[in-house]
């Protein structure tokens, strides 16, 4: 929390951004027309708030000037091009609550152009408008709701386009014959990965975790490892691609990609390190095998879905995804290449499944990323 001193240093910052402005009028703000001297300011500001952290360590060597004065040369922050990189994208942010857009040219591409002179897009007036209309569909609250929606627009928006194609699929599972088709898989299809048991008594055994997920590819290919039960879709083969949920790669969204996110895996050692696809093989004893087959994606990540959602009555941890169906949902190129629902199990002793940690069958101890 800032401090009163921290606060009124802060609103003398704003305060010299506006003043700026009105100065200076709707410019672009640039090294020779003040840049430098609001950067300053800025970092003077956050230079401060990190030497207060060390104010105690300072009182208690306060009589000690040659131990003070050491303290004082080691704390004090080498200002770096990066450091003032992100303090002119602070001050921009600022400015940009006062001035009106003036180069559309320069609106990212996955963004709505506006018109010169439309308002400055992080005004009160703005951000209150943004965010009614983004807490109304994704708050806390709406969120699975209008999660819902849009996978029901999505799946009926492809079945539309597979309608009018009739060559790009054939003929399509309905809602109906999907839900029966994993229904029946879930409580009566014997798995010889999950040493014979179906995959609803594997989750009830607590012997297995249990991932399941999609992937694209011409032919099918089967590969045997060792347990825990994945499903995932794309055009790898089985091998390159059922443990990659295990690894920090990039976000499966174009936006997330372009933003640089990554995946979040669900397991990790206890000292945090990543664990690689073959350390899951050879140490974890995870293993796959592909469970159905489609001529389309639309019916693969239906089925995928479906299972998905059977499983979420067991917590994260027990099974291995995190959200239900989040890959795309439709083909891009046509005629389809066939889409296969794959499992991925890691057996795990009985009993060692806690919230945060598990022990697999072959002694080793994860933690779960929640």
């Amino acid at each position: 929390m800032r401090t009163e001193e921290e606060k009124r240093r802060f609103q003398a910052f704003k305060d010299a951004v506006l003043a700026w402005y009105v100065a200076n009028g709707d410019v672009f703000l640039t090294k020779s027309n003040g840049q430098v001297d609001l950067v300053n300011q800025y970092l003077d500001i956050k230079e401060n708030m990190v030497s207060n952290t060390h104010s105690f360590t300072y009182s208690l060597t306060h009589y000690y000037s040659l131990t003070y004065s050491l303290i004082l040369l080691l704390n004090q922050k080498v200002v770096t091009d990066e450091d003032r990189e992100k303090a002119l994208g602070c001050v921009k942010n600022h400015l940009l609550k006062h001035r009106p857009l003036i180069c559309p040219e320069r609106t990212p591409k996955n963004k709505r152009k506006r018109v010169i002179g439309s308002s400055p897009i992080h005004n009160k007036a703005n951000t209150k408008v943004f965010n009614d209309i983004t807490n109304a569909i994704y708050g806390p609250i709406n969120n699975p709701i209008a999660s819902a929606r849009l996978k029901r627009e999505r799946s009926d928006n492809a079945r539309v386009l597979y309608a009018n194609n009739p060559g790009f699929g054939g003929v399509l599972l309905s809602e109906v014959e999907l839900n029966e088709l994993a229904g029946n898989f879930y409580t009566t299809f014997l798995i010889p990965l999950l040493n014979g048991l179906t995959l609803q008594a594997a989750m009830i055994s607590q012997t297995f975790m249990v991932y399941i997920g999609i992937k694209v590819h011409s032919l099918i290919h089967l590969f045997t490892y060792s347990l825990h039960i994945h499903s995932g879709t794309t055009k790898r083969l089985l091998k390159e691609e059922d443990l990659r949920w295990l690894t920090a790669r990039g976000a499966n969204t174009d936006a997330g990609r372009e933003n640089g996110q990554r995946n979040r895996p669900v397991l990790v050692y206890p000292n945090d390190k990543h664990i690689t696809m073959k350390q899951a093989r050879s140490n974890l004893g995870a293993i796959s095998v592909i469970i159905q087959s489609f001529p389309t994606r639309l019916e693969a990540t239906a089925f995928e879905d479906r299972l998905q959602v059977l499983l979420n009555e067991y917590p994260l941890g027990h099974r291995l995804h995190r959200h239900v169906a989040r890959g795309q949902h439709i083909d891009n190129e046509f005629p389809n290449p066939i889409t296969h629902v794959f499992l991925t199990a890691i057996p795990i002793v009985r009993g060692t499944l806690q919230y945060d940690t598990v022990t697999t069958a072959t002694n080793v101890v994860l933690k779960i990323v929640h």
